[in-house]
């Protein structure tokens, strides 16, 4: 079984919460992954107005470039 995401909702600060095709539903905190980033290309979406452009494509949650 592929399990994808099925919706994703911005809840605030950098809480995302994911639903996946299985029926879960987890909320995700992504502020110690950016703040432990040392990559600049990462560390652009500690800026809100960056990690808000999120997008949900094929089952996959995507920032522009990842």
């Amino acid at each position: 079984m592929v399990i994808s995401l099925e919706k994703v909702k911005y809840l605030n600060a950098y809480k995302l919460e994911l639903t996946f095709s299985d029926g879960i539903v987890r909320t995700i905190d992504f502020e110690p992954f950016l703040k432990a980033a040392n990559n600049p290309a990462t560390n652009k979406y500690l800026e809100l107005k960056y990690f808000k452009k999120f997008q949900l494509k094929y089952g996959d949650l995507i920032w522009e470039d990842y």
